[in-house]
Formats: structure tokens, sequence, C-alpha cells
């Protein structure tokens, strides 16, 4: 599933800046553009030490990724599978049983895609859909 929602929290719309126009961004600012999008040096807080530094980066976890135990990638993706609920307001990723909010956003976002995959067929293009990767953690829970 996937739903952009339009959140009463005005800095989780922080993401949408990078790729969405200000008129399809809910409380939508030029300063929190500036912050987000242009200049996110800004909204970086210590991270940007990485650049001066060169330091391996650090999960939010704050283990190195090469360190990783396989143990521990199944821990962080049922932690990000956890957030996700908490995010949407879901039961578990399985559920029927979806918020009326989080409904109307994807059918919205099904709509769009729809629309896109019509616009590249009247061009004489073929659609590619392509989902971003994630861990062989996260697959194995989706996926079976």
């Amino acid at each position: 599933m996937f739903a952009l929602l339009d959140y009463t929290d005005d800095s989780r719309n922080a993401k949408y800046y990078s790729f969405l126009s200000k008129e399809n961004i809910l409380g939508y600012s030029k300063w929190k553009d500036m912050k987000y999008h242009r200049f996110p040096i800004l909204n970086s807080g210590m991270k940007w030490l990485h650049i001066v530094k060169d330091s391996q980066y650090r999960d939010y976890m704050g283990q190195r990724l090469s360190d990783i135990t396989k143990q521990q990638a199944l821990l962080n993706g049922e932690n990000r599978i956890k957030g996700w609920c908490r995010q949407f307001g879901l039961k578990d990723t399985q559920t029927d049983n979806i918020p009326e909010e989080v409904k109307k956003c994807f059918d919205k976002n099904v709509k769009v895609v729809k629309d896109m995959i019509e616009l590249a067929l009247e061009h004489k293009l073929r659609p590619v859909i392509v989902s971003t990767p994630h861990s062989d953690a996260l697959n194995r829970h989706f996926f079976g």
C-alpha cells in the first residue's frame, strides 16, 4: 500500500517538499521549502559533520551499516513496520481495517498512477513501475 497523507502535524509534510509542487503540499511555506528542500543542511542537525569529517555513516539506531547482523536487520525491519502502523493508524500491515483517510489517499494515488500509465500509453511509451529496494527482512514480512 502506498499513500501520501496530509498530516495535521505539519513537520511530517516535510518529506513532500522534494517532489510535490507547492500547490499539493498542505501548509506549504517558502521558508519550509528552503529548509527541507533547497538547503537541507539547515535541518540536518549534526549530520552535516559527515561531510566535513569523513566518517562512516551510522543508521538511525547508531550502528555502522556494515556491522548490522541478520538479527539486527530483522529487528530494524520490525521496528520500521511498527512505525508505519503507527503512522498510518493500522493494527498491522496485513489488516483489512484501514482508516478512511488512508483509503482516500490510497485511492487518490491509484488514480494518479493509472493516469500516468494512460498518458505513457497515449504517447506510445511503455510504462515501467519501480519499487524501492527493501531489506530481505522487510521483503519476507510482506511476501512470505
